[in-house]
């Protein structure tokens, strides 16, 4: 840098015609001088106008620096906010991106939006649908109502009348088939036990509209129930094998009297509570045929002598 300053005021010297032979205007009055005056004259100029050239450059040099250094801060300064736009471009290229990638998957959301909004509408068009449903439905449950309420009158009339038929104490007259009718009840409606002890008892498998085979199948439908069945028939009779190994055979509880006395009796006990007795035996031609007549009497005095009466007969 020093080099190229020295050069310069060389160079500025020369055009300023500080240095070699002095200038034509200068050289047409040297005759009024004298060598030796010239000389010093000469001097003299040259160390003023170097003087004045080495001011001019000191000058023209100072403000080149700061004009250098104004560059370099300016081109420092440039490189910064260079450095800084490089960043800020880094930043929006990166927000760019997520923006992208935000406004496919908003693309994406508005898609399943507008799925939705056709699910909505269907939905709407079944809420729709099953509003009218429910006001069908309410009219229906108004009219059912209506039935149970009746139905509800009827009940109680019924429960009224068994509740005056099933009185402890009540006796009712069978005649003929009316036994059938209300034995067959009877045993179908049993919850807890059954005891019969009957003198004859006829099953017959090929007539399916025989009377005792009816009472025969409600006691052993009884007994799947659950129900405990207790059956003791007259030993005597051959009629009575059949129904014996029927009913065996099913799982009941069924044995004969002694065969030394003849157990002629003809009774059923339901639930510890109803108990029929009379003349019929459980065979076609006294439930369908023969004048027969027996009692059904809502005793559990009566029930539980019957059943003692039935153990002490049959035996442990």
């Amino acid at each position: 840098m020093r080099g190229i300053i020295s050069v310069l005021m060389v160079l500025v010297l020369v055009a300023a015609g500080c240095l070699g032979t002095p200038s034509p205007g200068t050289h047409s009055n040297s005759s009024n001088y004298s060598p030796a005056s010239r000389t010093t004259v000469a001097t003299v100029s040259e160390e003023k106008c170097v003087r004045n050239v080495s001011s001019d450059l000191s000058k023209e040099l100072s403000d080149l620096k700061t004009k250098v250094e104004l560059l370099n801060a300016s081109l420092r300064e440039c490189r910064s906010n260079a450095s800084l736009l490089k960043y800020s471009l880094n930043v929006t290229q990166s927000r760019l991106a997520v923006l992208t990638s935000e406004y496919n998957g908003c693309l994406a959301h508005l898609s399943t939006c507008n799925s939705t909004s056709l699910k909505l509408e269907n939905c709407q068009k079944e809420l729709e649908s099953a509003q009218e449903e429910l006001k069908e439905c309410r009219v229906t449950s108004d009219q059912l109502s209506s039935e149970l309420e009746e139905c509800r009158l009827k009940l109680n009339e019924t429960y009224d009348v068994l509740n005056r038929t099933y009185t402890d104490g009540s006796v009712e007259l069978l005649i003929e088939r009316d036994y059938y009718e209300e034995a067959i009840e009877a045993i179908d409606g049993a919850t807890q036990e059954i005891y019969v002890m009957m003198f004859s008892m006829l099953y017959d498998p090929d007539d399916w509209s025989d009377e005792a085979n009816d009472l025969i199948n409600a006691l052993i439908r009884a007994r799947r129930r659950g129900v405990e069945v207790h059956i003791l028939l007259e030993n005597s009779l051959d009629t009575n094998r059949e129904a014996y190994n029927y009913l065996k055979s099913n799982g009941i509880d069924v044995s004969y009297d002694s065969p030394s006395t003849t157990l002629h009796a003809k009774i059923v006990v339901v639930d510890g509570r109803i108990v029929f007795l009379g003349s019929h035996n459980w065979s076609e031609s006294a439930l369908h045929w023969n004048h027969e007549v027996s009692v059904k009497i809502i005793s559990k005095q009566l029930a539980e002598e019957v059943i003692n009466y039935f153990w002490s007969v049959r035996g442990p």
